[in-house]
């Protein structure tokens, strides 16, 4: 943890000791010590104690926020309908953070019908749009958003940036890469104009999102480091945390697996810390990935495993598929191909029927290859197709799908297509390495990135006496 954080049970220890001394102190220095036994009391004024429980969520100590907002609440909420909304929104943003979508559209659903202000209105409606989202149910997510895209239209209230942002996420969910990055970019833009660094730096870490989806990843790493730069100066924990994560994942991509254990190893402590347990899960799932590639197949496994309990615990949809992918693909990966295909089997399912065909490919590459061991040559053949033609499969899923058909033509004897496939995938690699940016530190180590289809091309030429 960083050294200017404090852990919660630390601090409370420590201002009960000094409010329990100050007490002690009222018969010998009464003037001085009454002034102190103040600030030792909750905070009177319910502007105090809301900006004291807000500032804690950002930091990260969610569930010191939530118990702030729900004293806030109870102390507060008969003063007028302004506190408690207030409050409310609060402790929902709180439980929204934490994945608990249910618990958190049962708490706004407690509110009074009508806000007493417009902003208020637009953030209850931007929260249950995200937890709708979260769940899956896209339609009533959409609708949400779209009533507080009405009230935006009428005024420019400080939460319509969260509502464009939370727009960027549904097209996210949706494989709409561009789409959410222009919903991002204007998020960002509304940010910095109302001087919210909070939001500027979430906006700067969607941006590192769609980047990261489209295969941008030196950009990438620099949208996560710049926001990086402003949670660690304003304090934001949780979200200097996320861009580890994310500069952690760019470097993977680059080819740095070293680099990105250590990123990512940093990141899920701190979310543990957090109790970010949604983080946790993600970042446990992405270290498992550079475990596996540094040859510690066995450390993969238990992270990627203790990622998929996590995913459960708190009910993520998500976080399950790319935990089960994930297993599947080192249990394949170990000849545990009876494990390795019960959980792609059911990653697949999960895929299908969310209907992201990102998330499709993924387990059916693994599908696949299981397949090719079990000699089932046609099956494998068809399952790598599917993943090279799909739109949606990522670059770097597509030369890596190549590479297997390439592979199992060599395993067929059917020299000529397999070197066809092999030179496709290196043809595949060469333009996605062209596409970085001109910076040395990008383009070197992602090289490494295409070691197993050389190795593998160049075994097949020696092979067949093509030694030159």
């Amino acid at each position: 943890m960083s050294p200017f954080l404090r852990r919660r049970a630390d601090f409370f220890g420590f201002r009960r000791r000094v409010c329990a001394a100050v007490r002690k102190s009222l018969l010998k220095a009464p003037t001085l010590a009454l002034a102190l036994l103040l600030a030792c009391s909750p905070p009177r004024d319910p502007g105090v104690a809301l900006e004291h429980a807000r500032r804690a969520l950002e930091q990260g100590n969610i569930d010191a926020a939530s118990k702030e907002a729900r004293n806030g609440y109870e102390r507060f909420h008969d003063v007028s309908d302004e506190w408690n909304w207030k409050f409310t929104i609060l402790r929902a943003r709180a439980l929204h953070w934490q994945a608990r979508e249910d618990q958190m559209l049962s708490l706004i659903s407690s509110l009074p019908s009508a806000a007493p202000s417009g902003d208020l209105a637009v953030q209850r409606l931007r929260l249950e749009g995200a937890a709708y989202g979260s769940l899956h149910k896209v339609d009533q997510a959409q609708q949400k958003l779209r009533e507080a895209d009405t009230l935006c239209a009428q005024r420019p209230y400080p939460a319509c940036a969260d509502v464009l942002s939370e727009w960027g996420v549904l097209a996210m969910r949706a494989g709409h890469y561009t789409e959410a990055e222009t919903f991002f970019g204007q998020a960002l833009a509304r940010a910095r104009v109302d001087g919210n660094q909070f939001l500027v730096a979430h906006s700067l870490l969607t941006l590192s999102w769609a980047a990261d989806e489209q295969t941008r990843f030196d950009e990438a790493l620099d949208w996560a480091n710049a926001a990086r730069e402003i949670a660690v100066n304003e304090g934001f924990t949780d979200t200097a945390q996320t861009a580890w994560g994310n500069m952690g994942w760019a470097y993977y991509k680059l080819g740095d697996s070293e680099k990105a254990e250590t990123m990512f190893m940093e990141a899920s402590n701190e979310a543990r810390r957090l109790g970010d347990m949604t983080s946790e899960a993600g970042w446990l799932t992405n270290a498992g990935y550079a475990h596996m590639d540094m040859g510690n197949l066995s450390l993969a496994e238990a992270s990627f495993q203790q990622s998929l309990d996590l995913a459960r615990k708190i009910k993520s949809p998500a976080d399950i598929m790319d935990s089960l992918t994930a297993l599947s693909v080192v249990s394949e990966q170990t000849g545990k191909l009876e494990d390795s295909k019960r959980d792609a089997d059911e990653a697949l399912t999960m895929a299908r029927a969310d209907g992201n065909g990102r998330d499709v490919v993924y387990p059916q590459l693994v599908e696949g290859r299981i397949a090719a061991h079990r000699n089932d040559t046609a099956t494998a053949e068809v399952d790598f197709r599917e993943v090279v033609k799909s739109a949606e499969t990522p670059v770097f899923l597509k030369w890596d799908a190549e590479r297997s058909l390439a592979r199992l033509y060599e395993d067929e004897n059917h020299s000529d297509s397999a070197d066809g496939e092999y030179r496709t995938a290196l043809t595949t690699f060469e333009a996605a390495r062209c596409d970085l940016h001109e910076r040395v530190d990008s383009r070197l180590p992602f090289l490494t990135n295409a070691a197993h289809i050389y190795e593998d091309y160049i075994h097949f030429l020696v092979a067949r006496g093509k030694t030159n």
